[in-house]
């Protein structure tokens, strides 16, 4: 390990200790000290724990990938042929209309044909 400040490679471990105790394994801490007068933090965990760290990473984005598609197949009241743009109301009278969940409207027409 380097010191980010000077790059000197000769740092001193001053303080060494279990910051967290998992399912996967322990996460320790361990604090350096530089003769420049830097300290350095340095986080070591166990290979399972940066296993299940990984596998939650990728899911977490695979979520957020679903999300999005979700998103973008939401249509709101105003797409809809029946929308009065002036009103801002649907000219069927529905009093739910305004929502973001037009598609579950079994009268939703699209301005787009």
């Amino acid at each position: 390990m380097k010191c980010s400040v000077c790059g000197a490679i000769a740092l001193k471990c001053i303080e060494s200790h279990k910051s967290f105790t998992g399912l996967s394994g322990d996460i320790q801490r361990q604090r350096f000290l530089c003769p420049c007068g830097n300290k350095e933090t340095v986080y070591v965990v166990t290979k399972a724990l940066l296993e299940d760290y990984k596998d939650l990473k990728m899911r977490a984005r695979l979520a957020a990938e679903m999300l999005t598609g979700l998103t973008q197949t939401l249509r709101e009241c105003s797409s809809c042929s029946f929308w009065d743009h002036d009103k801002l109301e649907c000219n069927l009278g529905f009093p739910e209309a305004g929502g973001t969940f037009a598609e579950e409207c079994s009268s939703y027409l699209s301005n787009n044909g």
